[in-house]
């Protein structure tokens, strides 16, 4: 697997599998993001370019109709969760923060809660510091998704504490296309991204380990300026795929990125063949157009044997044809190709002729 980077590195690095609704570059409310879903509650957290309040108004309609506001002290960084919601219902809503409404330019935003269940608690944690590398980082709000090779969960959050730790449980994720619990395994992705308002952003990746409580690292934040450093990218795993197998990222799996200041870098892909080789080239480009790319090879493949159905067993009368024409001929299908070969060859043992038929494709 071979990887590229566009541009020198010199910031931290950070996911890219933030759920981000709201993407304005410069705006009183900025980052609007839905977390925490569950049949029956659901969290929504923003940010702001000044120190002020923030409530969310939500309904059943765009008439809206209910209210919940942010029980901590006004600041940049806003969370407010929504408790007493419907099982797999959709909810229409906005944030308010000062004289400022953010209602996704009048279309207003969306979230749906989940069917009922969990999965099997799991505790992952970490630490979150200043750019001096030892002050916690104090109230900042971290988010955590987690993808496995086909699919990406819905984002978890948590606010850090006065020690500047955080910790959110993994029983409690679900599956981003579905809704469904989302069943994490040891070797899933754990990406963590800790918004920190004016102090700076930060965010790593792990892998889950499979030992709770997992300790995820310690992340420093850094004050993005001008952004010169390209994206982090993890190309999937070179496969095989069987011929007439989906070459589809859904089955073969997607790249993932993570940036220092752009919390939601794009993934973008292209495809060559040469031969029996696709191969697949990955990249991210963040905000400000740096960008960086990785390949993952796609080998096609024909590993079955061609279907064979031989003739039916019969007697010959003494002097009698035993030529194919007369006896039967084998028939064969093959999945890649649409004209394998068939041939026999015979062995007699008394007055018993055993005619194997072979057939073969072209792999």
């Amino acid at each position: 697997m071979r990887v590229t980077n566009s541009l020198l590195r010199c910031v931290a690095t950070v996911l890219v599998l933030f759920f981000v609704l709201s993407g304005q570059a410069v705006a009183a409310i900025d980052n609007v993001l839905v977390s925490n879903l569950s049949s029956s509650s659901a969290t929504i957290s923003w940010s702001t370019a000044s120190t002020s309040n923030g409530c969310v108004n939500f309904g059943l309609t765009t008439a809206l109709g209910s209210t919940g506001c942010d029980p901590g002290p006004d600041g940049e960084l806003h969370v407010v969760t929504l408790d007493g919601l419907s099982p797999s219902t959709t909810y229409y809503f906005e944030v308010v923060s000062g004289a400022e409404t953010d209602n996704n330019s009048g279309a207003y935003y969306l979230l749906t809660t989940t069917a009922a269940g969990a999965g099997t608690p799991y505790v992952a944690y970490g630490l979150a510091v200043h750019s001096d590398g030892s002050t916690p980082a104090v109230g900042k709000l971290v988010i955590v998704t987690v993808r496995s090779a086909v699919s990406v969960s819905y984002p978890l959050t948590s606010i850090t504490n006065v020690s500047g730790l955080w910790n959110v449980n993994l029983g409690n994720l679900k599956n981003s296309a579905t809704g469904d619990v989302f069943p994490y395994s040891v070797g899933d992705t754990i990406s963590i991204f800790i918004l920190g308002g004016s102090d700076g952003s930060g965010g790593d990746s792990v892998l889950v380990t499979g030992s709770s409580p997992q300790n995820c690292g310690t992340i420093v934040l850094t004050v993005c300026d001008e952004d010169t450093t390209p994206p982090d990218i993890s190309c999937p795993a070179d496969v095989t795929v069987e011929c007439g197998g989906s070459t589809d990222p859904s089955a073969t799996g997607e790249a993932t990125a993570t940036d220092g200041c752009d919390a939601a870098p794009s993934v973008t892909y292209a495809d060559t063949q040469v031969g029996d080789v696709i191969t697949r080239t990955w990249t991210a480009t963040d905000v400000s157009g740096n960008s960086s790319s990785c390949d993952q090879l796609l080998t096609l493949a024909d590993t079955t044997p061609p279907a064979i159905v031989c003739p039916a067993d019969l007697t010959v009368e003494c002097g009698g044809s035993t030529d194919p024409s007369t006896t039967g001929e084998a028939t064969a299908t093959d999945g890649c190709d649409g004209a394998p070969s068939v041939t026999y060859s015979d062995t007699q043992v008394g007055d018993v002729i055993t005619r194997t038929w072979t057939a073969t494709d072209v792999s």
